[in-house]
């Protein structure tokens, strides 16, 4: 896929015009899951979010996901997100919710993606 990613996603609470298809929505579900009930602070935590893929044809909409989930596995993203203290721990798909208008159609599909983060996190294997 060649695309322009800085306008390609897009908030799911947003204002304004829709953008034009195809586009993936991004928004977080659970912003800061706790994992630990004492003394928390600098303890891992989990962000989920919900990316859904949106376009006008369901095929397209079907392989923005298929690629998606593909992204966040290859080697180069997943080792950049790790120097960071984060991890992708678990990719899960949404269920499609297709819209019909009297005007135009909407394909959606998305995944649900849980991250563990590690705040403080020290890349001790560049040193």
């Amino acid at each position: 896929m060649n695309m322009n990613l800085t306008s390609f996603f897009v908030p799911e609470e947003r204002t304004g015009d829709q953008p034009s298809y195809p586009y993936i929505t991004y928004s977080p579900v659970v912003a800061h899951k706790q994992l630990y009930f004492n003394d928390y602070n600098s303890k891992p935590f989990e962000l989920v979010y919900q990316l859904k893929c949106v376009s006008d044809a369901k095929a397209e909409s079907l392989g923005m996901v298929d690629w998606l989930r593909r992204l966040f596995y290859l080697e180069n993203p997943s080792n950049k997100l790790l120097a960071h203290g984060v991890a992708l721990e678990t990719v899960e798909d949404m269920v499609n919710t297709d819209v019909y208008f009297n005007i135009d159609w909407q394909f959606s599909n998305g995944l649900t993606m849980t991250f563990m983060i590690q705040p403080n996190f020290i890349d001790d294997t560049q040193n």
